[in-house]
């Protein structure tokens, strides 16, 4: 007769005195009650695994996401393999149903409704945190393999919304001298306590504060003679146990500045040109000016790249002195500034004529810092 498989499941059992099959239908004849199912030939069953990349997710198992941005999203693919022998049919009106916990988005695509034998189906499941925090969901997937443990399959799905914003200061370009006092500005994090990092080139430098009161306030004390360099971050992290954190928005620095050059001693003359140097590690741009006796002479640039060399080609009309300085301050910190450490000197050129043999011939003189000659000489 062949072999059947009844589609349907009765709430009570049957003590059948006869069994007919007629046009399709299962006929059982029982002495209380006749009952017609209806049957269809067996074939070989499907079998439904469900998998993130490699890794199979048994049905009751979790899945995570990654940590997400407030109002950003991030989605996830999955695989829908039937390792079974038969087509694996997805049922219902929404065959990938998606239950969301409160104040949770986690949105679904639909896949394919037929799979066949020892092949697969992808859908996406796309994460979108509102707010902040831990968030879940449980993802149902309805077919008709005949596991009852599979033909409703669950499994549920975690993430963590991350408020991005949060930390206001230091948030990127700023400039710290160590030896002051640097103070960490963040929002609420809705935790009790925080974690509080400095990051350097994207790695774990130094530990600020392994927990502090969740108030909003940090005052750091930058020690003498901490590491220089451009490409710090804070990062502070909630100590719960879903970890939620932010980052500076860009890099900041750490440092100083000192001039070598010149650097006290020097001679330079006007319309000459020479090289300001000095060494920095802060990155951004500085402001270097030619101070005279302790006041400003000449802004020499407003913003040159922190480039540690600015070429300087002397103005012609800056007078001779012999108590010039070299002041390069910092434009992401007016406070980390340095100068000369002593004066140098720039003698003054005059350019004039005088007749010899009947003929008119062109000398310099150089003027010192008392105003008197001090050069002559001939071109």
């Amino acid at each position: 007769m062949g072999k059947w498989r009844i589609s349907s499941r009765l709430p009570f059992s049957l003590r059948p005195t006869s069994i007919i099959l007629l046009a399709g239908f299962l006929v059982l004849s029982c002495d209380d009650i006749a009952s017609r199912i209806e049957v269809d030939k067996a074939g070989p069953p499907p079998q439904m695994n469900i998998k993130d990349g490699q890794v199979s997710i048994p049905s009751g198992g979790t899945n995570d996401f990654p940590e997400c941005a407030v109002n950003d999203s991030v989605e996830k693919v999955y695989t829908i393999e039937n390792i079974g022998d038969g087509v694996l049919h997805l049922t219902g009106s929404t065959p990938i149903l998606v239950v969301n916990e409160e104040g949770t988005t986690f949105t679904a695509t639909q896949p394919a409704l037929a799979i066949n034998p020892h092949t697969d189906a992808t859908f996406s499941v796309a994460f979108s945190p509102a707010t902040h925090g831990a968030k879940g969901a449980t993802v149902v997937i309805q077919s008709d393999d005949p596991d009852p443990g599979r033909a409703l399959y669950m499994f549920t799905i975690n993430g963590v919304g991350v408020k991005s914003g949060l930390l206001s200061v230091p948030n990127g370009g700023e400039a710290y001298l160590p030896g002051t006092t640097c103070t960490i500005v963040w929002g609420s994090f809705q935790s009790q306590n925080v974690k509080i990092e400095l990051m350097k080139g994207g790695s774990l430098h130094t530990t600020i504060s392994p927990t502090t009161p969740n108030d909003g306030a940090h005052a750091w004390s930058i020690p003498v003679g901490f590491d220089e360099g451009s490409d710090y971050r804070i990062r502070i992290t909630t100590t719960d146990s879903f970890a939620l954190h932010d980052e500076s928005d860009g890099a900041f620095a750490i440092g100083t500045i000192a001039v070598t050059s010149p650097n006290g001693g020097e001679l330079y003359d006007d319309g000459g040109a020479y090289d300001v140097t000095w060494s920095s590690g802060l990155g951004g741009s500085v402001k270097i000016e030619l101070l005279k006796d302790a006041d400003v002479h000449r802004l020499v640039a407003a913003s040159a790249p922190n480039t540690n060399t600015y070429h300087w080609d002397v103005p012609g009309d800056l007078g001779a002195g012999s108590t010039y300085r070299i002041r390069v301050t910092s434009l992401s910190n007016p406070d980390i500034t340095a100068q000369s450490a002593n004066t140098f000197t720039i003698r003054e050129w005059l350019d004039y004529g005088f007749a010899s043999a009947g003929q008119i011939e062109d000398s310099r003189i150089a003027i010192g810092a008392d105003g008197k000659p001090i050069v002559v000489s001939s071109d």
